[in-house]
């Protein structure tokens, strides 16, 4: 049904009400049916054309520090956010927005999962294996008779590996592909909404290094 794609972006774009720095295409809800999506139709360069974008004059570190604000503000704050923002998703605008397409696919985090994906980034952050265990077990579906000692040797381990590793270093995405790994091996049911989530945050920070490789995501996320 593409009514819902359509009030998935009337709804991004009144998250973004006021923020000159994002452009989400109006809906024409008087040509849209439910199997037909007529959106305002919207100019520019797309994140992966390097090339086109410096040769217009954009400067690809501010669009890739905008690009990592603008995603973790809608996971981070929101609790809404792009399920599938490829490069060839998001175009920039000749005013220097970025403008998203495509809302077809939208994650939801209610405050207790955002809360949640906070503690793990803070004891990914300060190599705190407690929290990260804590925080695995309130927000997954945890068998009865797992080994909690040995889930939490692994743990360790996997805080060992981020340990001597400044901030701004550490690779959400990566951590996230370990904290996925984790739950397979322990057969740990995370929420659908955190496997998207993961893969959202793996896009962004793979598209974040493309466009900066200097800009860490962590130390966007860290305030």
């Amino acid at each position: 049904d593409f009514r819902t794609e359509g009030r998935n972006a009337d709804r991004l774009r009144e998250n973004f009400k006021g923020d000159a720095r994002v452009y989400i295409p109006e809906v024409f809800w008087d040509y849209c049916t439910s199997k037909v999506l007529t959106l305002e139709r919207i100019h520019g360069i797309k994140l992966n054309q390097p090339e086109q974008l410096a040769s217009a004059g954009y400067d690809r570190a501010e669009l890739a520090l905008i690009f990592a604000q603008t995603m973790m503000k809608q996971i981070l704050l929101d609790g809404f956010f792009h399920g599938d923002p490829h490069p060839g998703n998001i175009i920039v605008l000749d005013r220097g927005a970025l403008g998203f397409m495509d809302f077809g696919i939208m994650g939801s985090l209610p405050p207790e999962k955002k809360n949640q994906l906070a503690q793990i980034i803070i004891a990914l952050a300060n190599h705190n294996s407690d929290l990260l265990m804590h925080t695995i077990f309130e927000m997954g579906v945890v068998p009865s008779d797992v080994n909690r000692k040995e889930l939490k040797a692994y743990l360790d381990k996997l805080r060992d590996k981020y340990y001597d590793k400044p901030v701004e270093e550490i690779k959400i995405g990566d951590a996230f592909n370990d904290l996925l790994d984790v739950s397979f091996k322990y057969n740990i049911r995370l929420p659908s909404d955190f496997v998207l989530l993961a893969k959202v945050v793996i896009i962004t920070e793979g598209i974040v290094k493309q466009l900066n490789p200097k800009l860490s995501l962590m130390k966007v996320v860290e305030p």
